[in-house]
């Protein structure tokens, strides 16, 4: 930051060159981020709504592009649905006749009992 004196000429560093200091206390701060420009590449179809936005609203088409972009920013992009969603119709299932759901953990515990049986195990002790 420089500290300017009435009348003096601002630093063309600022970005203000050929300006000069109203008040003996001035100070110019360069913000390299004051004015953005940025080119965008526009589709021709939102290009004429855009242009035609413009005409009809009385506003420039730099204030036009800037409400679409902030609005659009603002509300967010919702999903377009394509199609009605897909639903399984559901009924009260049960078990089978002749299943009783109590004695579910006697058959695994049956299940668990063939299974250890049909594994070979050793029998004796192992000779040292």
């Amino acid at each position: 930051m420089n500290s300017l004196t009435a009348g003096s000429p601002v630093p063309a560093a600022t970005g203000w060159q050929g300006a000069v200091a109203n008040h003996i206390d001035a100070r110019q701060v360069a913000h390299y981020d004051a004015f953005v420009r940025t080119t965008l590449t526009i589709d021709d179809d939102v290009a004429t709504t855009l242009r035609a936005l413009a005409r009809s609203s009385g506003k420039t088409f730099k204030a036009v592009v800037n409400d679409a972009i902030r609005n659009g920013l603002m509300t967010g992009e919702k999903p377009v649905p394509t199609r009605e969603a897909f639903k399984v119709p559901s009924a009260p299932r049960g078990f089978l006749p002749g299943i009783d759901p109590l004695k579910l953990n006697q058959l695994v515990d049956d299940l668990d009992a063939d299974d250890f049986l049909a594994r070979p195990h050793g029998h004796g002790r192992a000779s040292s």
